[in-house]
């Protein structure tokens, strides 16, 4: 019997009858040898060119043998039994032969997948991981590694021909890049991990943010395995790459920064130009469909199977027009269009785990003939049926009227096949003929196809390469999806605004922290590596500050090779737009121009220079002319004025210069962009003096931590006798704060920087008439005490019992959970306490309701009266993890005059300076950790 072109309406039927006599679902048996291909005339719809695919075993669970789902997020799972296969022609009479057998001795199962054709269509690319080692503990398993085979030399080899190289990371989604070096997801994280060195870290695999697992990330190598080079910088996975026809990288990104989606970004081979590319909200939700085993099609179509992220073994096939859409309902120019996704299967595809009529498909490669056929791993629908005479109570049948119709019927187990899919007919051809317990995967064709464009690399501006630095160009932060959210003309005027009165007024760039495995930090329990460091994930440090420019504009160098974001904050240093949530990276020597923010919920293109609303600011409208009310200078003070279209920011990068002699031009070098500075500093450099006094500088410096209103101050005989105060440490390098490079690092921990904040020392002053700050002195003339313990405590100074100044204690004592009551109190709250007999107990009040009995009567007391119910009464924290802005009632009192008509009530202004509460807000705004170093918690436990 040969089986041709099939139509769905007839399919199931012959399926149901006649797989036994198509030569047992599944080609010749293993090891058979049969490679002659039956010598018979090519059937008319057969695609008569070598085909390679996977053939594997059904995955299932060891303990409940229930069949386990394809999980996006876990790209380095290991499934073994399955076997590599080539077929010299895509017909179900074809001989086959097993390109895998000789690898390995006897029995022993691997694993194979990801398979990639060379646009040549003479060699291919796959993962393939070899077989458990008995006994071994998981970090001396074998890893993934890249293979490629040769149809001329029909030979095997390990792209990476080391033993130690090619274990040294899961490397999987092997791809052709248009100059035949192979682009590869891969654990390795190899430019990363020579960071961590630069940070006093040791080196190891970035942990994913929202799981356990080493996180998977794009690099680029040789054809023989040399030059391996990190290109992007996800603190999550970075997966299923592709070559577009330009010869970009498209592929999936698990965005977990304080979020759990899954779209398709894409950026260049040498990992410039990250962007968004599709889906980043119409794939979002528990709602949405992932796209898995994804290829793209030759008209630039994104070809894929939708289905639930971890849940079912297949789902739809669709096509998704990922060349004229960002969104499944949007398209590139922003407007409403589409579906993007549509379904090239003939019925609906149930994604609920119900019945589907039409089968589930699994993976899906085009052809590269200029049909619309494909190559598709399918299962045609089952259902299991009740059936007392078999043993297991059940038998397998067709999705007929009739089997559907029967009471109890459940979807059986899928049956994946290899077939030719034409989605005009709808017509499928079988190649590859199922078997139960077993799954065709990843097909491809080896047929020729045009090679991709080829995006010539950065060649990047020298100094920045040297430096270790991309820059970041904001076109306006108050650019809001396309809309000006203040009068930008207005604020960008001297004479109509000036700096105080402007919102946004720095950048503050924040770099992800990279979290260990348990064994990297010393396999500490989940005291200490878990919960206390709030799950380790999300942790953030400071690389710098950056003046906004007046009109919103910024251009600012920033550290290459990380994942970085950025908040806008205020003059003190509050964040006051919500949190960039997704990691951006430059390459060394990369300028990334962004053209202005957006709102969370948007679903506006944003990120991309192609995509998105126009801007609502554009620069200078003149050329020749000043911004309006400002001068700027060259280094012989002649004025100069901004081409056409430059932001301020832009202007500034190109006329700013730096003199080691002020007073000699011939000293002076261009600056260019700007620097960050771990501390915040601004100069007005904007306005002209003829139109009004320059605003004058403002800075927030770590030095001054520690400083006080008074360092020397009178006091009887001795008036220049020093006061001893307690140390706050700047949570930064003294170099750093001095002279920026692209390692500072500002790391808030709260054990080392923010609890000394409440333990030093402070004395209230007063101005005398010579305007000098002087210590105000009780009856015994004594300086008096304002130190933050001296009142926050449930002790006082002679170690009497006392209620806590505002039900609030700020002592290191260490709480149940080892962090530090004062830690807990401020964030999380406690219980208002009371002074009883001596001692401080928690206050009890009444609920309103009375103890009853079993039977709902209620309880008396000796007395006969009913017995009151009693609860404590919690106290709101002071602070809020959600930045400062959120805590601001805190802030308000040390900077505004607060209610003092309440019993016991303290004026708190002044009693912390303003550079002690910028640090206070930098912790709070970039999550109030406990830790945002954890090894800096190893390193205490190890003293």
């Amino acid at each position: 019997m040969t089986l041709g072109a099939i139509t769905r309406s007839t399919l199931l039927p012959i399926l149901a009858l006649g797989l036994a006599a198509c030569g047992g679902g599944v080609g010749d048996p293993v090891g058979s040898g049969d490679d002659s291909g039956g010598g018979q005339t090519p059937d008319p719809v057969v695609v008569d060119f070598p085909i390679v695919y996977v053939l594997r075993s059904v995955p299932r669970d060891e303990d409940s043998d229930e069949i386990l789902a394809d999980v996006l997020t876990e790209p380095a799972q290991f499934n073994p039994g399955a076997r590599l296969y080539f077929q010299d022609r895509a017909t179900a009479t074809a001989g086959r032969r097993e390109l895998t057998a000789g690898l390995f001795d006897g029995e022993a199962l691997y694993d194979v997948k990801d398979i990639a054709v060379h646009p040549d269509g003479d060699r291919f690319l796959f993962a393939l991981r070899a077989p458990e080692i008995e006994d071994a503990d998981d970090d001396e398993q074998p890893t993934w590694n890249i293979w490629e085979y040769d149809l001329h030399t029909e030979s095997l080899r390990r792209v990476i021909s080391s033993d130690l190289s090619a274990e040294a990371g899961q490397d999987v989604s092997p791809q052709y890049l248009p100059d035949d070096r192979i682009l590869f997801s891969s654990t390795r994280q190899s430019r990363s991990r020579a960071v961590l060195l630069d940070d006093g870290k040791p080196q190891f695999a970035a942990q994913t943010e929202n799981d356990n697992q080493d996180a998977l990330v794009l690099h680029v190598m040789d054809s023989d395995g040399r030059n391996i080079d990190q290109i992007s910088y996800n603190q999550s996975h970075d997966l299923q790459p592709l070559i577009d026809v330009e010869g970009r990288v498209l592929f999936t990104r698990w965005d977990g920064f304080a979020q759990n989606r899954l779209s398709f970004y894409q950026l260049n081979p040498d990992g410039t130009g990250l962007a968004p590319r599709y889906g980043y909200h119409s794939l979002a939700g528990s709602e949405a469909p992932a796209l898995f085993s994804t290829q793209l099609t030759l008209d630039g179509q994104l070809l894929a199977i939708a289905k639930p992220q971890d849940e079912l073994l297949g789902g739809d096939l669709v096509r998704v027009d990922v060349a004229n859409h960002v969104e499944n309902d949007q398209t590139l120019d922003g407007v409403a269009g589409g579906p993007a996704q549509t379904s090239l299967a003939d019925r609906p595809i149930p994604l609920n785990g119900d019945i589907s009529r039409a089968g589930l498909y699994h993976a899906a490669y085009p052809m590269q003939d200029g049909s619309e056929r494909l190559l598709v791993s399918w299962s045609p629908c089952r259902v299991s049926v009740p059936d007392p005479e078999q043993e297991d109570g059940v038998r397998i049948r067709p999705c007929t009227e009739e089997w559907l119709n029967t009471e109890g019927n459940e979807p059986a187990p899928p049956l994946f096949g290899l077939w030719v899919f034409d989605p005009e007919g709808p017509t499928q051809q079988p190649v590859v003929l199922p078997e139960e317990d077993q799954m065709v995967t990843d097909p491809i064709a080896l047929e020729p196809r045009p090679r991709p464009g080829f995006q010539e690399p950065l060649v990047g501006e020298s100094n920045w390469v040297s430096e270790g630095v991309g820059v970041l160009h904001i076109q306006s932060v108050y650019d809001l999806d396309g809309e000006a959210s203040v009068d930008i003309d207005a604020l960008m005027d001297p004479a109509q605004t000036t700096a105080d009165e402007r919102p946004a007024r720095f950048l503050r760039l924040l770099k992800a922290v990279s979290s260990p495995d348990n064994d990297t930090l010393n396999d500490q329990d989940d005291e200490v590596f878990g919960n206390r460091f709030n799950q380790n994930r999300g942790l953030l440090e400071i690389l710098g500050y950056v003046p906004i420019e007046p009109d919103g504009s910024v251009m600012t160098k920033v550290p290459a090779d990380i994942a970085f974001s950025f908040d806008i904050v205020d003059a003190e240093g509050t964040r006051i737009m919500p949190p960039h949530r997704n990691w951006l990276q430059l390459r060394p020597g990369e300028q990334r121009h962004c053209q202005g923010c957006h709102s969370a919920d948007s679903e506006v293109p944003h990120g991309h220079p192609e995509r998105g609303p126009l801007p609502a600011y554009t620069g200078a409208d003149t050329e020749g002319l000043p911004f309006p009310n400002t001068r700027r200078t060259d280094r012989f003070d002649t004025p100069v004025f901004p081409e056409l279209e430059q932001t301020m920011a832009e202007f500034d990068a190109a006329i700013a210069f730096t003199c080691s002699n002020p007073d000699d031009p011939a000293t002076c070098s261009p600056r260019g962009p700007r620097k960050p500075d771990v501390n915040i500093r601004y100069t007005d450099i904007w306005t002209d003096p003829a139109v009004r006094e320059p605003d004058p500088d403002h800075q927030r410096l770590y030095s001054a931590l520690a400083a006080d209103d008074y360092r020397e101050y009178v006091n009887g005989e001795n008036p220049d006798e020093g006061l001893t105060v307690s140390a706050t440490y700047p949570p930064t390098s003294e170099g750093c704060q001095t002279q920026w490079t692209a390692l500072c690092r500002v790391v808030i921990n709260y054990e080392n920087h923010i609890q000394n904040l409440w333990e030093r020392q402070r004395l209230l002053t007063e101005e005398n008439d010579e305007g000098q700050a002087t210590l105000v002195l009780n009856e015994f003339d004594e300086p008096v005490d304002h130190t933050c313990v001296g009142c926050h405590t449930r002790f006082d100074a002679d170690d009497a019992p006392r209620v806590p100044a505002g039900q609030l204690e700020l002592t290191r004592n260490a709480a149940g959970n080892g962090q530090m009551t004062s830690y807990l109190e401020l964030l999380n709250g406690d219980d208002e306490v009371t002074l009883v007999d001596g001692a401080v107990i928690d206050l009890l009040v009444e609920t309103g309701e009375f103890e009853t009995d079993e039977e709902g009567e209620l309880v008396l007391d000796d007395d006969g009266n009913p017995i009151p119910i009693l609860t404590t009464v919690p106290v709101q924290p002071p602070l809020s993890r959600g930045g400062a802005a959120a805590s601001a009632a805190f802030f308000a009192r040390f900077e505004q005059t607060n209610d003092l008509t309440a019993p016991d009530a303290v004026d708190h202004r002044g009693m912390l300076n303003p550079d002690e509460l910028r640090l206070l807000r930098e912790w709070l705004d970039t999550g109030a950790r406990y830790y945002n170093n954890p090894f800096d918690r190893a390193r205490q436990d190890d003293e």
